[in-house]
């Protein structure tokens, strides 16, 4: 059965890895951000690169806790 561009697609976006890799990218994104700020401190600034951090830490902590859910509900089935 052949699978549509679509449906791979979906596969991919839904995967617990892919969704790691991007909270990783922009976890590093939002970091280098923050110390290239932090490097050049006149004043302490709030800007979105810090909401970028958070919402990517939280990313791949979710995508890692679906990911290791997977892997113990396909070892369970195994047993």
């Amino acid at each position: 059965m052949k699978q549509t561009l679509l449906s791979k697609s979906r596969s991919i976006v839904d995967s617990a890895i892919f969704n790691i890799l991007v909270g990783l990218v922009l976890l590093l994104c939002g970091l280098s951000e923050a110390i290239n700020e932090y490097q050049e401190i006149e004043k302490i600034r709030i800007g979105s690169h810090h909401g970028v951090i958070i919402f990517a830490f939280f990313q791949v902590l979710r995508n890692t806790i679906d990911g290791l859910s997977r892997i113990e509900k396909a070892r369970t089935r195994e047993i």
